[in-house]
């Protein structure tokens, strides 16, 4: 099945690269500050008194708190960061997408849409919705709408298999009715092969010409033998069992 390029999602994914190299690096910058540790906090609580006096404890307590946020920030940058390599990798992968692989994503793929609004703001976000929307739909209807036409096709051959199957059981009916009614065969005989071929049409066996042929074989050579029974060339006792012989024969 042909791919499809969805130009919105290869966008998305270059840019999400991107964002996420640059996040990458400012995180890399605060955790540089988070491992200095005390240092840093006694940086930052002399460049306040310097700027604004005070007294020690005053200003450490402060430093504390912006010592703490940074952490927090840093914590908070290194999983968006990571949230937006995967995000990237993701798009990228659904960027080229056969009907099918599109119609069973497409849960998944609302779910990055999504992961975008979130973490990566609104023009990654837009370009994400235009891809589901305008590229990916499109292909999930078009997978949708062939799945039924097949759906539709499969049925239309089974409708036509049985009424071929109905029709070939008609002709071998007809010529079985022949030959009980011109005295080949009696009525538990015909009742045999009366079940048997209704069976076989119910149990959507193949049938065809073959079977109608051998009915008539039977007719003709079962005329022959009563013709000869007629004569006296044959006994009852031979002439039951070329009867029977010529009723199963082929079978």
């Amino acid at each position: 099945m042909e791919k499809t390029n969805n130009g919105y999602y290869k966008a998305v994914s270059i840019l999400s690269f991107i964002v996420a190299a640059l996040s990458l690096i400012s995180t890399a910058f605060m955790l540089i500050i988070v491992f200095s540790g005390a240092d840093v906090i006694d940086q930052i609580m002399q460049a306040l008194i310097e700027q604004s006096g005070g007294t020690t404890a005053e200003w450490e307590a402060i430093a504390q708190m912006m010592y703490t946020f940074i952490v927090l920030t840093a914590v908070v940058a290194f999983a968006e960061t990571i949230i937006l390599f995967i995000q990237g990798a993701k798009f990228k992968k659904y960027s080229y997408q056969t009907d099918e692989e599109a119609a069973n994503n497409f849960g998944k793929c609302i779910a990055w849409v999504v992961v975008s609004f979130m973490f990566s703001g609104l023009l990654i976000f837009g370009l994400s919705l235009a891809g589901l929307l305008t590229v990916q739909r499109k292909q999930k209807e078009r997978f949708a709408n062939g799945d039924k036409t097949i759906k539709s096709n499969a049925t239309s051959s089974n409708t036509n298999v049985s009424t071929v199957s109905l029709d070939a059981m008609y002709h071998r009916l007809s010529k079985l009715k022949e030959l009980k009614d011109s005295g080949a065969i009696n009525d538990e005989e015909f009742n045999k092969m009366r079940a048997e071929i209704v069976g076989d049409n119910f149990n959507s066996k193949a049938v065809d010409d073959k079977e109608v042929d051998r009915l008539n074989k039977i007719n003709e050579r079962l005329t022959k033998l009563n013709e000869l029974k007629a004569s006296g060339v044959v006994t009852e006792e031979e002439y039951n069992t070329l009867r029977n012989q010529i009723l199963q024969q082929d079978k």
